[in-house]
């Protein structure tokens, strides 16, 4: 089946001050890597602490919305990787001062299989990685390499890839967020919206 999965590394904040701009609170459930990153296991958006102090938050139900990141992002540099291996789609963004600042996308099913739309500014890595895509695609036809450059552009600008373990197996490094009680007004059109 493969991958579906969107994260978020977000730099220079606490867990505790990521749950709070996504308007929830870290809840007392715990979850390893591999229950947090496969949605049939998650019951939830949860966030962990990984090894370069950055916070990972997993979304694998689509919650979080563009205003949480322009949200979060106000105050935080907030990198997303955004894949879905079953259809072959990749994305990546980087959001700094609540704006988005670039985001690459691909989807093999978009003309000829090779293309990467670009918004913003995209860091130089992204046209060296599309080039060697390419390059590599002319000699192997039936492979998407162009799927892996929001990947690798992700891993070079944060570290993190999502297809590798950063925690061990047994440890459940993975909080489960939960929705604040009551949020203040303006905080309602966040991750858990209240209708």
């Amino acid at each position: 089946m493969g991958w579906s999965v969107n994260n978020l590394i977000v730099g220079g904040l606490t867990p505790e001050e990521v749950a709070h701009r996504l308007h929830c609170t870290l809840g007392p459930e715990r979850l390893t890597e591999e229950d947090a990153t496969v949605s049939s296991r998650s019951p939830s958006a949860s966030l962990a602490v990984l090894p370069d102090g950055r916070v990972l938050v997993t979304d694998p139900h689509g919650a979080i919305s563009e205003t949480d990141y322009e949200d979060l992002s106000a105050v935080a540099t907030v990198h997303q990787i955004l894949v879905e291996e079953h259809v072959m789609a990749s994305s990546a963004s980087c959001w700094v001062e609540g704006v988005q600042q670039w985001s690459l996308s691909h989807e093999s099913d978009d003309g000829d299989g090779q293309q990467l739309r670009k918004t913003g500014a995209p860091p130089a890595t992204a046209a060296r990685l599309l080039s060697g895509a390419q390059r590599q695609a002319q000699e192997d036809h039936d492979v998407d390499y162009v799927f892996d450059v929001p990947v690798d552009v992700i891993e070079a600008e944060t570290g993190f890839r999502h297809d590798v373990a950063h925690f061990d197996q047994d440890d459940e490094a993975f909080v489960v967020l939960t929705t604040d009680p009551k949020p203040p007004p303006a905080a309602r059109r966040g991750l858990f919206r209240r209708r």
